[in-house]
């Protein structure tokens, strides 16, 4: 097919069977050359679950497709100025197969952006000050019982946070001197 490109798979992979309802399944080998030489796109791959758990069989790119790589909730990073961010809502498939999806970030704000721009954000982010380690995804509540979170924003390298309504935020050094303690409330 002009212009159509044939998406490649690793060994490892855990992509879904579209010929038999998505089911899951694992490549285990390819691509390599399938039978008489005439399809080059072609996989062995292992179900998953199932009465076939551990059988394999082979099959061609055509045939697999990637799970949504991300889910609504989901915690990721936008790159390439690594700014956190929550998926709200996607995978949306446009032109050409690509993923979209919507991005919450602690402002609020919403974005639109493709999967290739966003990295799973795993483990809290985290900045030390004063010898303390502060996980940039969570909310603190200082002495006078007020909430304030990191707002993905810096500013002369030291995070700067916000209470809600707050739309400038001030540097993590300033709200501990003049509100601190703080204490991590989710």
């Amino acid at each position: 097919m002009r212009g159509h490109t044939v998406e490649k798979f690793n060994a490892g992979d855990i992509v879904n069977l579209k010929t038999m309802g998505g089911r899951k399944v694992q490549v285990e080998f390819g691509p390599y050359r399938g039978p008489a030489g005439r399809v080059a796109d072609t996989y062995v791959v292992q179900f998953m679950d199932g009465t076939e758990a551990g059988t394999g069989i082979p099959v061609t790119a055509a045939n697999l497709e990637r799970g949504p790589k991300f889910k609504a909730d989901d915690a990721v990073v936008v790159m390439p100025l690594d700014t956190p961010g929550t998926v709200a809502a996607g995978p949306f498939k446009i032109r050409a197969g690509e993923s979209r999806y919507v991005i919450r970030y602690e402002s609020g704000t919403h974005v639109w952006a493709s999967e290739s721009v966003l990295v799973a954000r795993t483990a809290p982010e985290t900045f030390t000050m004063f010898g303390q380690r502060w996980e940039m995804n969570a909310t603190y509540r200082d002495k006078d019982c007020d909430d304030w979170k990191f707002t993905g924003e810096y500013q002369d390298g030291e995070p700067l946070l916000g209470m809600y309504g707050d739309s400038e935020g001030s540097t993590l050094g300033h709200v501990l001197r003049d509100f601190g303690p703080l204490t991590k409330h989710n």
